[in-house]
């Protein structure tokens, strides 16, 4: 099921609930986002879909909108009041399934909760830190949102935090292990695909000792490797003596 549950009233928090879902699709995928018009399947009893889907979550979302304490059925009365209300049914059962709830309040609604307003069942929501939905600022709201969400349930990836990461967009890479020229390098694997890799006496230095480089490259095995600067080298054929330089456009490392 899926970790996230997102709680609203109709004609309240629809709207709002809508953002909040597309955002957390976008961000984790929609397999992880639970609701309701989008998840349960037609035909299917969403009784049951409703109650699985809050039973299966680690965190539910209560969207509150302006209406949400107020809004009245046909007889006056306060939705929220009635244990058959699908929102009190579902703040209830979070509640009693230690599924964590985070209110989202709309910023036109009244803030923050009051005990004495909430029935008894649900009256902990009012001591649930909240976070208030301003429309100017919805960007970093859902971001914040967004980073509740990984607190609770760290095994999701924001896929928009790995996006903007810096990538190596040609994949090469080029590591050394050992002494380089008067500094030592760091150790780790060759990436496969263009580099070169040097096992030998280099510039004075020790040798560079790691696993072969799996794509085309230039290979130095040698004791010595003479320069233009007069550096004593072992035979190697200065044609394919290549200085290691910064690529901005290929991704390379600079050997300084």
């Amino acid at each position: 099921m899926p970790e996230i549950f997102v709680n609203y009233r109709t004609g309240d928090g629809q709207d709002l609930a809508t953002i909040i879902d597309r955002d957390l699709r976008d961000r984790f995928g929609g397999e992880h986002v639970f609701m309701d018009h989008r998840s349960i399947p037609a035909g299917v009893k969403f009784e049951n879909m409703l109650t699985s889907g809050v039973w299966g979550s680690k965190v539910l979302l209560c969207v509150i909108g302006p209406t949400w304490l107020t809004a009245a059925d046909a007889e006056g009365h306060r939705k929220i009041d009635d244990p058959k209300d699908w929102i009190h049914h579902e703040l209830h059962l979070a509640f009693e399934n230690g599924v964590h709830v985070i209110p989202v309040i709309d910023e036109r609604a009244e803030t923050p909760l009051r005990v004495e307003e909430l029935p008894k069942r649900i009256a902990k929501l009012a001591s649930c830190q909240y976070r208030t939905y301003r429309h100017r600022e919805s960007d970093s709201v859902l971001d914040r949102i967004a980073h509740d969400i990984l607190d609770i349930v760290p095994g999701l990836v924001d896929r928009r935090e790995s996006a903007a990461r810096p990538a190596n967009l040609s994949g090469v890479e080029t590591r050394v292990q050992g002494n380089g020229i008067g500094g030592i390098w760091s150790s780790g694997p060759i990436v496969a695909g263009p580099g070169n890799q040097y096992h030998g006496d280099v510039f004075g230095g020790s040798k560079f000792n790691g696993p072969a480089n799996t794509g085309p490259g230039t290979f130095n095995n040698a004791d010595h490797i003479t320069t233009n600067d007069h550096r004593t080298v072992s035979p190697v054929d200065n044609a394919n003596l290549e200085t290691p330089r910064a690529s901005h456009d290929s991704g390379e490392e600079e050997i300084r």
